[in-house]
């Protein structure tokens, strides 16, 4: 856990303590990642139009280009009993 906290914070370039402070757990930052993706996605997906098929399927090529590399990293990380 320590090393998965350190990550965050350097990459968010502040510390350890400020992450725990805002958001007080690792589980509780998570929660808040999974749903600001999940906004994100959301929006992505909300572009199109209904009946706007082209565009659905632009969206959903959009979410894969820039979400696909995550979504293999995580699926292989399930197999990790450490993650």
């Amino acid at each position: 856990m320590a090393l998965y906290s350190l990550r965050v914070a350097s990459a968010a370039g502040v510390r350890v303590q400020t992450i725990l402070r805002v958001f007080g757990s690792r589980a509780s930052l998570l929660e808040s990642a999974v749903e600001a993706v999940g906004r994100h996605i959301r929006a992505q997906r909300d572009r199109a139009a209904p009946g706007d098929i082209t565009g659905a399927i632009a969206g959903l090529f959009d979410h894969y280009e820039e979400l696909g590399d995550i979504v293999i990293h995580n699926l292989a990380d399930e197999s990790n009993p450490a993650v």
